[in-house]
């Protein structure tokens, strides 16, 4: 592989040092980001709030769990 903007040549052991480099830092920030993401979901849980995004039309989170709402019940 030859990336022509980053100028890294994998023919070369430099190249591919480099190459396996971006590819550990990729990795890491990979995980990073879902650990930063299940610990903000479970802070959310923890405070009693839905931790999966917006609930469906007609349910509410109520102290971690979904009940119905009643209001939109009668829309449905």
């Amino acid at each position: 592989m030859v990336a022509v903007e980053q100028q890294l040549d994998t023919s070369s052991s430099n190249g591919r040092l480099f190459l396996n480099i971006m590819a550990s830092f990729a990795e890491y920030e990979r995980e990073l980001i879902n650990e930063r993401t299940q610990g903000g979901r479970q802070a959310k849980f923890l405070a009693g709030s839905h931790a999966y995004g917006k609930p469906k039309f007609g349910m509410k989170a109520s102290n971690g769990e979904l009940v119905v709402n009643e209001e939109e019940k009668e829309i449905i």
